[in-house]
């Protein structure tokens, strides 16, 4: 015989740990009404009382922090993060040059190429080069800010463009943080 309405079995489960049932709040009258279901919890009491005759080792201590690690990054998410190490460099030294070119004064498209290729050439300047570039930072961002305010294609696509990379920085800082 067949049952018209078999019972889940997170509810057998349930009647047969002596908890309340989950999903249908009438499962053991069911159960003891229906040949068919009484069967099956039937089962479902002989699995568990199987299971708790068993012996389990212990669990070790780290078990539960590797899980947690390891979660945190599948196998396909690791191929992903590979993909976007490239472009995220590629981001970096885009982002780094516009800034510096952004702070330079007030110099033409060739002036500024003549300036570089200049400071370039005069090897001994190289250490002072980080402190200039710091220097100059609040002014680069300023002259960004009133470029993208004036061209606003350019500032949607400098924000489109910055999206994967965003991404891929924030993936590796996760990456890093769960590294034990």
């Amino acid at each position: 015989m067949n049952c018209t309405r078999p019972l889940d079995a997170l509810d057998l489960e349930a009647i047969a740990s002596g908890e309340e049932p989950v999903v249908a709040p009438d499962a053991l009258g069911h159960a003891g009404a229906c040949e068919v279901c009484a069967g099956r919890l039937e089962a479902f009491r002989a699995l568990g009382s199987w299971l708790a005759d068993l012996e389990a080792p212990e669990v070790p201590e780290a078990f539960a922090a590797g899980i947690e690690r390891r979660r945190g990054f599948s196998a396909r998410e690791k191929r992903s993060l590979a993909l976007w190490k490239g472009p995220a460099a590629l981001f970096g030294a885009l982002l780094g040059g516009s800034a510096v070119l952004l702070s330079m004064p007030v110099f033409g498209a060739s002036g500024q190429a003549g300036l570089l290729s200049a400071m370039a050439l005069e090897w001994r300047s190289a250490a002072s080069w980080p402190l200039s570039a710091v220097r100059a930072l609040p002014a680069s961002v300023t002259a960004l800010s009133e470029l993208l305010l004036r061209d606003r294609a350019l500032a949607a696509f400098s924000i489109l463009a910055m999206l994967p990379a965003g991404f891929a920085v924030s993936r590796l800082w996760a990456r890093r943080s769960l590294r034990p």
